[in-house]
């Protein structure tokens, strides 16, 4: 029975994809490690579901190298394209190998490698640390987490897990994603913590049935987790997090790109897409979708897969400006609807034309007042490298 389905890695310029493999012989039991290579991955994707049983045959049964060993296991087996697997029950009980988050003190000084699952109400600015040997700098990136204990933890992330898997969790933070993290380690830093280590792997809203139990409870007590998620906000002393002194549109040339944040004041003069205030997207990540509205589909925006269903989210592009200039900046979901006054799901049953009027008749409400803007940038598009300002927040300011 398949246990365990990590996303892909790509450690040496080769992706990889781990597995592991609970199996029954007699009246045994034993874990064997599985591991997929480049085109395999894709070729099983859809095969190999966690809790399922199957049948292979024909894989390549090896010896792992010393330096690979990570538990008492001797062997692997690697599963290529001419491995046969056959599904052969269609439910089996999962057992559980998660940690709930606020057992962490009971693995610390352990050297153990746990898993764990929570959800993300808080993403912190990316830090470097230098390692107190050698000196050397590494790029670290904290995260906030609590499950149903609702005690907040905070899981320190490290390697190439800052720049991929942290970046993604970052522009999605708000929609609190579950998070389900494998190989952490246990420390006593800020009270108790996590560390990932270089062999872990993070799955963003993955599609398990521990996964959907934390989902439902969440949507359930979302409220609490908002407030534990905004207390927690107001008292970082992270700029990101702070309203800072506000630039103006002419200044904004000398900020960087990525986590880098400016406020800007000024007015909306005009907003572009007039026939284009909606898209269709994942109710799970906000992540654009082709799927039809009401639809479900497994949505693959990040390494891991999640089912989802497809429903409208707003967007408006704003041509924003002050006494030095203008700039064009971009507002998603809430903070579309905040400024329009209107959901997504009302825009959605609007004509083109009903959308012009409407936006044409809203914007002279919009040009008599003044708002900050807190602004970050993202990547416009899939395929290229323009980068665009988008809010992050926006409050109405005192003429």
């Amino acid at each position: 029975m398949l246990v365990r389905k990590h996303p892909p890695k790509n450690p040496d310029q080769e992706q990889t994809i781990y597995s592991n493999l609970y199996s029954k012989i007699e009246r045994y039991r034993f874990q064997m490690k599985g591991v997929l290579f480049d085109r395999d991955i894709d070729l099983f994707r859809e095969t190999l579901v966690e809790g399922k049983e199957y049948d292979i045959t024909n894989p390549i049964i090896a010896r792992i190298p010393e330096m690979f060993k990570r538990t008492e296991q001797v062997y692997q087996m690697t599963i290529n394209a001419a491995t046969q697997i056959s599904e052969t029950q269609s439910a089996v009980e999962l057992p559980s190998y998660l940690i709930p988050l606020t057992k962490v003190g009971d693995y610390i000084g352990k050297n153990e490698r746990i898993d764990i699952i929570g959800i993300a109400v808080h993403m912190h600015d990316k830090a470097i640390v230098r390692a107190k040997s050698s000196g050397i700098p590494y790029e670290v990136r904290k995260v906030e987490m609590l499950d149903t204990e609702m005690q907040v933890i905070q899981l320190s992330i490290w390697n190439t897990l800052v720049t991929t898997e942290a970046e993604q969790i970052a522009q999605i933070i708000d929609t609190l994603p579950i998070l389900e993290i494998s190989r952490v380690t246990a420390t006593t830093y800020n009270g108790a913590s996590f560390n990932t280590s270089f062999a872990s792997t993070i799955k963003i809203n993955p599609d398990s049935p521990t996964a959907q139990l934390l989902h439902d409870w969440k949507k359930s007590h979302v409220t609490a987790i908002q407030q534990i998620k905004n207390k927690f906000i107001g008292d970082t002393g992270e700029s990101s997090q702070q309203l800072q002194p506000c630039v103006s549109v002419q200044q904004l040339s000398e900020q960087q790109s990525g986590t880098t944040t400016a406020w800007i004041t000024g007015k909306i003069k005009d907003i572009t897409n007039k026939n284009s205030l909606i898209y269709n997207a994942c109710n799970v990540c906000n992540k654009r979708c082709e799927a039809s509205t009401g639809l479900p589909f497994t949505c693959h925006a990040f390494s891991t897969p999640h089912s989802a269903t497809s429903e409208p989210r707003c967007v408006v592009h704003i041509d924003f400006e002050d006494e030095s200039g203008n700039i064009p900046v971009t507002l998603f979901g809430h903070l579309a609807e905040q400024i329009l006054c209107i959901t997504a799901n009302e825009i959605a049953v609007l004509s083109i034309q009903e959308q012009r009027s409407f936006v044409d008749n809203h914007i002279a409400d919009l040009q008599d007042k003044i708002f900050k803007i807190e602004m970050t940038t993202y990547m416009l598009g899939e395929n290229t490298q323009q980068l665009r300002w988008k809010a992050k927040r926006i409050v109405e300011a005192q003429s």
